[in-house]
């Protein structure tokens, strides 16, 4: 029997994070837990501490000493551990721009990478890319449409890997299935509350996400990543809005082919994907029968009432750092937000006020961006504190 895969885990208490930890319990016999990051969840640190043994930990809001002392922990600063030599894959599941530093520790450090997080691609895009370039590092991308683009377009035999033009490649469409409201008009969408939001349809997320899904801003971060990661123009990306969420994502290729990766709605199907890649691990559940799943309908979204899905498609079109301003804003505005201090309709007029009050830049490196992120999210702030008397 071949020696486990060990795994770094970072961002282990969130919705991904527990997914990852699942697949490592049903397949122990193929992975192990080297090391996990958390910030502040000390209770379930303690509990992954003591069941998966694992070596090394790296924490940000608590300290050593909120561990009991018989786990033995090796405690790590977060980019020491994402880059640690005994890792054969870092799996990445911090939410929001904080994994950028780790991202590009792994890179460095020639990881294996399974990246679950979208802001990091989106506020730094090309400097990721970049250092990929320059590494011997592998991304695998874990969201369901990203990796499922990544499928299509290695069964087509002709991909190269990531930040790399595939020249075969004609659009991709991206699924989406439209949130908690996507049949509601401006009118209801002026009174929704942060409990409403995150009532997500098909998916069990985090609250961040989970709102972002409600404004169609989380497909428009997706839009600028497949953008980023794939080598393709806005033009060449559409976004569907799917219920069912089946099908994940279509890619067209040259020859008028399409290529759909299809699957039930759970993240341990593209989490086990990038885990076991480049091979794929047997699993129990037994995928939809398509007789039995239905007719699989899709339609455009509603525009109008969704407007962060085209701020965004607008920033990537910008270019520069027009697309982490777009995240650093859209940050700010789902935290006021969720703070009931605005209503939903806020949300793209912070994005809206910092894209046209902030002019595009080129972004050196990664500081530069999280100073773009800064300043995106304080600009995005002051608005909304100007406009809502907050």
């Amino acid at each position: 029997m071949s020696a486990r895969r060990t795994v770094v885990l970072l961002g282990a208490s969130g919705s991904v994070g527990s997914s990852v930890l699942n697949l490592l319990r049903k397949q122990s016999d193929k992975f192990c837990l080297l090391g996990f990051s958390v910030h502040r969840n000390v209770e379930m640190a303690t509990a992954i501490a003591a069941e998966f043994r694992p070596t090394y930990c790296a924490v940000s809001g608590l300290g050593e000493s909120d561990f009991p002392r018989h786990l033995s922990l090796k405690f790590l600063p977060l980019c020491e551990l994402a880059a640690i030599a005994e890792a054969d894959c870092v799996a990445i599941a911090i939410g929001g721009i904080a994994a950028l530093d780790p991202l590009m520790a792994a890179i460095g450090a020639g990881k294996c990478i399974i990246l679950a997080n979208k802001e990091s691609i989106v506020s730094a895009g090309p400097i990721v890319g970049d250092a990929l370039l320059k590494s011997k590092a592998t991304l695998l991308p874990a969201d369901s449409e990203h990796c499922g683009i990544f499928q299509c377009m290695r069964g087509d035999g002709g991909f190269r890997g990531l930040f790399r033009r595939t020249e075969t490649v004609r659009h991709v469409w991206l699924t989406a299935s439209g949130g908690p409201f996507f049949d509601a008009e401006g009118d209801r969408l002026n009174d929704v509350k942060p409990a409403e939001a995150l009532r997500h349809p098909t998916w069990s997320m985090g609250a961040k996400i989970s709102v972002d899904s409600a404004t169609l801003a989380n497909k428009g971060l997706e839009v600028i990543e497949a953008g980023f990661l794939y080598g393709l123009s806005p033009e060449e990306i559409s976004v569907v809005i799917h219920r069912r969420s089946l099908v994940h994502a279509l890619v067209e290729f040259c020859d008028g082919s399409l290529l759909a990766q299809m699957s039930q709605a759970s993240m341990e199907i593209p989490l086990s994907y990038c885990l076991s890649y480049p091979d794929r691990a047997a699993a129990p559940e037994k995928a939809f029968n398509p007789v039995d799943s239905g007719p699989l309908e899709f339609q455009y979204p509603n525009r109008k009432s969704f407007p962060c899905l085209a701020l965004a498609e607008s920033a990537f079109r910008n270019g520069l750092s027009a697309t982490c301003a777009f995240d650093g804003a859209n940050c700010a505005a789902v935290e006021a937000f969720m703070r009931e201090e605005v209503p939903f309709g806020a949300i793209p007029m912070a994005i809206g006020h910092v894209l046209h009050n902030l002019p595009p830049q080129r972004l050196s490196d990664i500081e530069s961006a999280k100073e773009c992120h800064c300043e995106a999210k304080r600009k995005a702030a002051e608005f909304l504190g100007r406009r809502f008397s907050i």
